[in-house]
């Protein structure tokens, strides 16, 4: 299953500022947005950090993550230079620049920066803090992307935990962290595990946000995953369909998350054996990922294999042979 499947804070929308001490910090230096001042009648205005802070956000969102983790990197830089480096501030810039990196797929580059965010949090906020748990779910997050899954699932049990204890079992970040935990099920084929949650998960969405809402498709496409999986093709597909027109009018018809729902739904055409229906879902992909990523990106050989793979299925050996030469060259190497 290729591209976006985890739910995170910074998915789709910019990182909110949940911790009381960040706010109250911010606040103190006169530099929150009346947005983020909710927790004080002052009105100051906006300064540099936290635009650039916002502008991270905004650039993850539109797909530019090599842009959003260069610029992450400038603004921790700053965070740290005003605030001090174990501060919640830059623990803060921590978080948004970690799954910066994670989408760009510098998982390597992830680890210690979202590691040091949660330590920050823990030792700032307490270790059962709203903070923290966002914290846990990123790190979560990364560990099951790197196959690490048993460190993965303790992460993302406690995120939830948390999470329900302070919100209540009906919060869309309860749904966040039960989408997280049953990705690492999923990937550990423990989809008996996995349905309920991913079931729970989507009911929480629908009931929170609009239903052209873009995190919808993620929960969408997870579910989809898991019926397809279990040959309930009949059930996966309008689940897989949604989520498709979801995002492509949510975010527009290249956007690489886009990529998620196409090649999802041209896997189970696949499977299905609808070889001619499935292919032009796979040469788009491919081709949003080109030139949004660039060819070097590893999403790219990952649909020049999801390419290759189809043309073998359909027994086209030569151009089974053509794309694989591709692979070799690409990034995946």
């Amino acid at each position: 299953m290729g591209g976006l499947r985890r739910l995170s804070a910074m998915a789709f929308r910019m990182r909110a500022i949940v911790s009381k001490t960040v706010a109250i910090t911010l606040l103190a230096l006169g530099v929150l947005t009346q947005n983020a001042a909710s927790v004080s009648s002052q009105s100051p205005q906006p300064d540099e950090i936290v635009l650039l802070y916002r502008q991270v956000g905004q650039l993850t969102h539109d797909g530019k993550y090599a842009e959003a983790a260069a610029l992450g990197e400038r603004v921790l830089a700053e965070a740290e230079r005003r605030f001090g480096p174990d501060s919640p501030v830059a623990a803060m810039v921590l978080g948004s620049l970690g799954y910066a990196y994670m989408r760009d797929g510098k998982l390597a580059a992830a680890e210690p920066v979202l590691k040091r965010c949660l330590a920050i949090h823990e030792k700032v906020d307490g270790p059962e803090h709203l903070n923290v748990a966002q914290a846990l779910s990123d790190l979560g997050m990364l560990y099951d992307d790197e196959g690490r899954y048993a460190e993965a699932e303790p992460l993302l049990q406690r995120s939830v935990a948390i999470r329900v204890k302070l919100l209540g079992d009906e919060h869309p970040e309860v749904a966040q962290s039960l989408n997280n935990l049953a990705g690492v099920y999923q990937d550990e084929g423990k989809l008996d595990a996995a349905l309920p949650l991913f079931q729970k998960s989507l009911a929480i969405q629908e009931k929170a946000l609009e239903p052209t809402d873009p995190v919808l498709a993620i929960p969408l496409g997870n579910l989809g995953f898991v019926c397809k999986t279990l040959g309930k093709f009949g059930l996966a597909e309008p689940l897989y369909v949604r989520a498709l027109s979801i995002s492509e009018k949510a975010l527009g018809a290249e956007h690489p998350n886009v990529t998620a729902a196409l090649n999802n739904l041209a896997e189970l055409y696949e499977a299905e054996g609808k070889f001619p229906v499935a292919e032009p879902l796979l040469q788009r992909a491919l081709s949003i990922r080109e030139k949004v990523l660039g060819p070097e990106h590893t999403e790219v050989a990952l649909s020049l294999n999801n390419l290759a793979e189809l043309y073998r299925e359909e027994e086209r050996f030569a151009a089974a042979v053509a794309q694989r030469g591709d692979l070799r060259e690409s990034a995946w190497t």
